[in-house]
């Protein structure tokens, strides 16, 4: 059930004058509803925190990366370039 339905539900339950055991055991279980919605919203929200941050490191790295290509590129094409005169290119 729904939040709604359990509502519904305890409000049919205290409108019949169901027995105190019987509404507090759907109330119960709303709690027990609740308490799983708010877990899951907390584990998403952790989730989420993480991967913002995996993505940032990750994108950090990768600029890194672009860099250090970038320098050895250059070296490469120095090196190329000095090596042109000695092998008569």
């Amino acid at each position: 059930m729904n939040l709604i339905e359990h509502l519904n539900h305890v409000i049919g339950l205290v409108e019949r004058s169901a027995s105190p055991a019987e509404i507090r055991g759907q109330l119960v279980a709303m709690h027990q509803e609740v308490e799983g919605y708010e877990k899951a919203a907390a584990a998403e929200v952790e989730f989420h925190k993480a991967s913002a941050k995996m993505t940032r490191e990750l994108k950090m790295t990768t600029e890194v990366l672009r860099a250090r290509i970038f320098e050895l590129e250059t070296e490469l094409a120095q090196f190329q370039t000095s090596l042109k005169p000695r092998i008569g290119f």
